[in-house]
């Protein structure tokens, strides 16, 4: 790696980035990234299947990664704000040979972590949860989203799960999408859109809060 994507690696030194996550087999796997000012590569993934990802595991394949591309060259590890991750970062910096190396929690974590209490005031709460409703309303029922699309040249954003952030990601991209939104609940096709559908007060929802000045007041007020 240092000879080939991270050229004068040892004149600018370099950060590792760790995160967990699992592949489609349902395997857990963590990740390392090595980053510099050039760029980032990705160094190595390890199999923690069976392996409960305490402080101390974690730790020692940070050390790994660390030596494997060079304890002199590696100024800082990054990782989320976990308690294991961040016992890992403390645990690390009392080993003398790896003491100049900072532990840094991830900063996207950070904001996300913040914005997911913001998120449990009443009004943000129950704003974000009537947009999650729209978004998954029109996603899951073809003729509603193909009515969608008719009346919009945005993309419907959904949220993601884990990334309390992207909720504010779909509010804004409503908001660009108020007009025509509000256009296709008004339009003759809405009806024959949700014909085939069940769920008729889910339906109705959808179309009051399209409708609704307050709805779209909060969602101003929050993007």
């Amino acid at each position: 790696v240092k000879e080939t994507y991270f050229d004068g690696i040892s004149l600018t030194g370099c950060s590792i980035v760790s995160d967990g996550w699992t592949d489609i087999n349902g395997t857990p796997l963590l990740n390392f990234v090595v980053t510099t000012p050039k760029g980032a590569a990705f160094l190595s993934a390890v199999d923690s299947s069976g392996q409960a990802k305490t402080g101390l595991y974690i730790q020692g394949h940070l050390q790994d990664a660390i030596d494997e591309i060079g304890r002199e060259d590696v100024v800082a590890v990054i990782t989320d704000a976990a308690s294991n991750n961040r016992m890992a970062g403390q645990m690390l910096s009392t080993q003398p040979q790896y003491s100049h190396i900072t532990w840094l929690p991830c900063s996207a974590h950070q904001v996300d972590l913040f914005l997911e209490s913001v998120g449990k005031m009443d009004v943000v709460g129950e704003t974000i949860a009537n947009c999650r409703t729209i978004a998954t309303f029109v996603s899951n029922h073809q003729l509603v989203h193909a009515l969608y699309k008719s009346k919009n040249s945005h993309a419907i954003c959904k949220y993601g799960d884990t990334r309390f952030a992207t909720n504010y990601l779909m509010m804004l991209q409503q908001l660009k999408c108020k007009e025509g939104m509000q256009t296709m609940v008004i339009s003759a096709e809405w009806d024959t859109a949700i014909s085939g559908i069940r769920d008729k007060d889910k339906a109705k929802l959808v179309r009051y809060l399209l409708k609704c000045d307050d709805h779209w007041d909060d969602v101003q007020r929050l993007t």
